[in-house]
């Protein structure tokens, strides 16, 4: 646990440095600037002496150009330094739950190091999760992969998301913000829109133009009853039939509870991602594509997938602030085991 705390304080004092030079194009260009404007007066002065008035008009030039841009540099690794001190504070939630997300990942994947656990602590401490490729013994469980993992946290997930992408924009950075929008689209079109037209597909169909709603209520499960909350019951009485679908589907993900119930026989994982420069001619393997549940389940994994990519541009974006030494601690454990079990 020491050295634990040795390289946290080490990582904080770097990360606390490094910072004043985030972003650093301003500084690039003031100091590219000193530098073009230095060598100009030093070519000046070479063909000239030093009793020359151009040579002392140059050197005078040189030293307060150089002083001034030093000056303007500093203040803006000043400005730097505040400002990521408090988005380091502000995006403090956002960056626990990246880490968190992690920490997931390396448990339910089977990846854990035990051996690294139980130096801290003084009861034996078992595998709960089967190693990646092992046949689970009497009391583990099987391994997920990532996009089951993250379907199951993805309620906390995406409402983190939404939060920090909506209140607390102005601290993200472009890679950030490119990489939210990415998150909010797929979430939107290709997962909460595509579910929404599975789920109530028949109610759909039945309503057949008709303005008023009241089919809603028949058609929700019974089973999701007990879960229905205020919000959600004035949701089926919505004047407009389709917004009330999309606020059903947005109550849905954010409860874990409700969208296990809503999506208990819904399958999400990496079987249903298709590599589209592998040919496969199993027949059985042709009709599953054709059915309606693998065309949902793989829409589903498909865009989880490409969520996956987006929060691995988020992770490396938190590694660079001082808070994020677990998520850079987490990131490169979860890629050495990844890497040992020979997991892409």
């Amino acid at each position: 646990m020491k050295h634990i705390r040795a390289k946290l304080k080490v990582w904080m004092l770097w990360k606390n440095i490094t910072i004043a030079f985030r972003p650093a194009y301003v500084i690039v260009f003031s100091f590219s600037l000193m530098v073009l404007f230095d060598a100009v007066m030093i070519a000046i002065m070479s063909f000239h002496t030093d009793a020359d008035l151009i040579y002392k008009i140059c050197s005078n030039l040189v030293l307060g150009a150089t002083a001034s841009f030093i000056v303007a540099i500093v203040i803006e690794m000043a400005n730097n330094h505040r400002l990521n001190i408090r988005k380091d504070l502000e995006l403090a939630e956002f960056y626990g739950r990246l880490y968190s997300l992690l920490s997931e990942r390396l448990f339910e994947m089977g990846l854990s190091d035990i051996s690294l656990l139980q130096k801290y602590s003084k009861e034996p401490i078992d595998d709960f999760v089967a190693r990646p490729g092992e046949t689970p013994k009497e009391g583990q469980i099987a391994p997920k992969d990532e996009i089951q993992i993250l379907w199951e946290h993805f309620p906390e997930f995406i409402k983190t998301c939404q939060d920090t992408y909506i209140n607390k924009r102005e601290y993200l950075s472009h890679k950030e913000l490119d990489a939210l929008s990415d998150i909010m689209n797929s979430y939107s079109v290709h997962i909460k829109r595509h579910l929404r037209t599975g789920i109530f597909a028949g109610l759909i169909e039945s309503r057949q133009g008709q303005k008023d709603n009241y089919l809603l209520k028949q058609w929700i499960p019974t089973n999701m009853f007990p879960y229905l909350s205020h919000e959600f019951k004035t949701a089926l009485h919505d004047n407009e039939f389709y917004q009330a679908l999309d606020r059903i589907m947005d109550l849905i993900f954010e409860s874990e509870d409700l969208m296990k119930v809503a999506f208990d026989d819904f399958e999400v994982g990496e079987k249903y991602i298709i590599d589209e420069d592998e040919e496969d001619s199993e027949k059985d393997s042709d009709q599953a594509k054709e059915s309606i549940h693998f065309y949902n389940s793989t829409t589903v994994s498909v865009a989880l997938n490409r969520i996956l990519d987006d929060i691995d541009i988020l992770e490396s974006e938190a590694e660079k602030m001082p808070s994020g030494f677990f998520v850079h601690f987490e990131k490169n454990e979860l890629k050495r085991q990844k890497k040992k079990y020979g997991i892409k």
